[in-house]
């Protein structure tokens, strides 16, 4: 269950996140990409998981811990700033978005 609402948060989050993030002209664009790596990482993650933890054994398991740690450090201060980042270059409310056509 506990896996089930992560997955669950994580992807309405990802979703949102892209969204939030790309330029108005191009939402299709990072919505793609956001997919492209979801399904890289489904297709790889399992068979890289594998050789990791038992190829590693027990040292496999301390640098997937780490990996996840490092990530969890990392992600959240690095998306405050990209969502800061995009607000500040966001156009002001009475000026259109200029369109690229």
């Amino acid at each position: 269950m506990i896996y089930t609402l992560g997955d669950l948060w994580h992807g309405a989050a990802g979703a949102a996140l892209a969204y939030d993030l790309a330029a108005p002209d191009a939402i299709g664009a990072y919505q793609g990409v956001d997919t492209l790596l979801a399904g890289l990482a489904r297709a790889a993650g399992p068979a890289l998981l594998t050789w990791l933890i038992l190829g590693g054994g027990p040292a496999g398991w301390l640098v997937l811990a780490g990996l996840l740690a490092v990530t969890g450090l990392v992600v959240p201060p690095l998306t405050r700033r990209a969502l800061a980042s995009r607000a500040d270059s966001a156009p002001a409310s009475d000026q259109p978005i200029a369109s690229s056509t």
